[in-house]
C-alpha cells in the first residue's frame, strides 16, 4: 500500500474565512458577512451586459446550481441527532491547533502513543457517540461561497486520525474487536465527508481513506484479524462503493463557489480571498493588478469561459476518470481562452489533480474489496478495470496471500493474507 497522496492545496478558503471572522460585527458599512451573502444570488453576472454570461447563469440557476440553491431543503435534523453537529462540539479551535500536528505525525510514522489516547479518553467517547448517530449534515453554508467556514474539514480529519490511532493501539493490545470498530468509525467519517458538495471535502476524504487502508494493510500483515473482521471490512467497502457519490456533486458545488467568487472579485474582495502566497503567485503571473481592479467586460468573458469549462467536466462526470482525460484537456483550453484572468489560474488549476485523487480513492477501495473477497472466500464484486487508467486489475493468489494489482504505483496494491491459512486472527 502506498503512502497517502498529497492533496492539492486548499486554495483560498482559509484566507476568506479569516477575513470574514475579522469583519463580522464591525461598524460603518454593512458587515462583510452581509455583503457576502448578498452575492449568493449572483446579481452582477445575472445582470451582465454579456448575453452569453447571462444565459450561462440562467442555465446554472435552472439546474439549481447557484450558491443560494445548494443547501438541502426540507427537514433539518436536530443537533442532538446530527453526527456532524455533535462532531463540531468535540474539538475546540485551541485543542485542534495544539493536537493535530502530533496526531498527524503519529499517523504518518506508524508509531503508537498510548498516553495521548489515555489523556483524551473523553474525546474518544464523544467521537464514538457522534459516529453512532444515523443522520449527518455538515454546516457547509453555501450562500457564503468561498467565505464559508470549513472547520468541519479539520474536525473530520482529526476524528478519523484519532480513531486510526485508537485502532492501532487496540490492535497492539490484542483487542481486534476494538481495533476494527475504531477503524470502521473512521471509514464512516470518510464516507460522510465524501458526500459534501465540495472538492476539498472529496480530496480530504480520499486522503484519509488512503491512510486508513494503509493501516488496515499493516494490521492484516501483523495477523491482527481473522475471517470475521475480513467480512466486516468487505461489507463496509461494498456498501460505500454502492453509495459512491458521483463527481458531479463536487463539481457542481465547486462551480457554485467559484460563481460566488467572481461576484466577490467584482466588488473588490480579492485581498480577502487569497493568502499571501497566492497573492505572490498572482503577482508573478501578472494577474494581481488586473483582478484588484477588474474590467467588467473582461471578468464577464473570463467567467463565461470558466462556466463553459465546467459544463464539459460536469457533463462527463459519470464516466470513469480515464475516459474523461480529453474532456479535462478541453476544459483547460476553454478556461485559458482570452482574457485568461482567473478562470484557470485561480479556479481550475488544481481541479484535474483533485479529480485524479478522487478516482484513485475509488480504485483503492475496489482493489481492496476484490482482495478481501478472494482472501476470505466471499462473493467477488464485479470490478474489472481501474477507473484511473482503464487497465484490468490483476489478482495473484497463492497459498498464503492475495495481491490485487491496480497497475497504478501511486495507488499501490491491495495485499491481503489468506484467512483460511491464518493460525491466529480474531476468529
Amino acid at each position: 500500500m502506498s503512502r497517502t497522496d498529497h492533496a492539492p492545496r486548499r486554495r483560498f478558503w482559509r484566507a476568506a474565512l479569516a477575513a470574514l471572522a475579522v469583519a463580522i460585527g464591525c461598524g460603518g458599512p454593512p458587515p462583510l458577512d452581509e455583503r457576502v451573502r448578498e452575492l449568493a444570488t449572483l446579481p452582477a453576472a445575472s445582470e451582465s451586459s454579456s448575453d452569453e454570461l447571462r444565459r450561462a447563469i440562467a442555465t446554472l440557476r435552472q439546474q439549481r446550481g447557484a450558491p443560494d440553491q445548494l443547501e438541502p431543503a426540507g427537514f433539518k435534523p436536530p443537533a442532538s441527532q446530527n453526527s456532524a453537529a455533535q462532531l463540531a462540539l468535540v474539538f475546540s479551535d485551541a485543542f485542534r491547533t495544539q493536537i493535530s500536528p502530533r496526531v498527524q505525525e503519529l499517523v504518518d510514522s506508524g508509531e503508537r502513543s498510548p498516553g495521548l489516547l489515555e489523556n483524551h479518553a473523553p474525546v474518544l467517547r464523544r467521537l464514538e457517540a457522534a459516529a453512532a448517530l444515523g443522520t449527518c449534515r455538515f454546516a457547509t453554508d453555501s450562500p457564503a461561497g468561498y467565505f464559508a467556514p470549513m472547520r468541519y474539514l479539520d474536525d473530520v480529519a482529526l476524528a478519523a486520525r484519532f480513531e486510526l490511532l485508537h485502532s492501532r493501539q487496540s490492535a497492539n493490545d490484542g483487542d481486534p474487536a476494538a481495533a476494527m470498530n475504531a477503524w470502521r468509525r473512521a471509514m464512516g467519517w470518510c464516507h460522510r465527508l465524501a458526500r459534501v458538495r465540495r472538492v476539498s471535502a472529496r480530496v480530504l476524504a480520499a486522503t484519509l481513506r488512503a491512510e486508513l487502508l494503509n493501516e488496515l494493510a499493516l494490521q492484516l500483515d501483523a495477523r491482527v484479524y481473522g475471517r470475521y473482521e475480513a467480512e466486516q471490512v468487505y461489507g463496509l467497502l461494498r456498501d460505500q462503493l454502492a453509495d459512491w457519490p458521483s463527481d458531479r456533486r463536487m463539481l457542481v458545488g465547486d462551480r457554485a463557489m467559484v460563481a460566488h467568487a467572481y461576484e466577490a472579485l467584482r466588488i473588490g474582495l480579492l485581498d480577502r480571498m487569497v493568502t499571501l502566497d497566492e497573492r505572490k503567485r498572482l503577482r508573478g503571473a501578472g494577474l494581481y493588478d488586473r483582478l484588484m481592479e477588474p474590467e467588467a467586460s473582461e471578468l464577464d468573458a473570463d467567467q463565461t469561459n470558466y462556466l463553459a469549462a465546467m459544463d464539459l467536466l460536469i457533463a462527463s462526470a459519470e464516466s470513469a476518470y480515464h475516459e474523461r482525460v480529453d474532456a479535462v484537456d478541453q476544459a483547460i483550453e476553454l478556461a485559458r481562452r482570452t482574457p485568461d484572468v482567473a478562470a484557470y489560474d485561480m479556479f481550475l488549476v488544481e481541479l484535474p489533480e483533485a479529480m485524479l485523487l478522487v478516482a484513485r480513492d475509488r480504485s483503492r477501495c475496489e482493489a481492496w474489496s476484490l482482495a478481501l473477497s478472494a482472501a476470505a472466500d466471499l462473493v467477488a464484486p464485479k470490478f474489472r478495470t481501474n477507473p484511473v487508467n482503464g487497465l484490468p486489475y490483476e489478482a495473484q493468489v497463492d497459498a498464503t496471500r492475495v495481491v490485487v494489482r491496480t497497475q497504478d504505483p501511486r495507488a499501490g496494491d491491495a495485499v491481503c493474507p489468506r484467512f483460511d491459512t491464518l493460525a491466529g486472527g480474531a476468529r
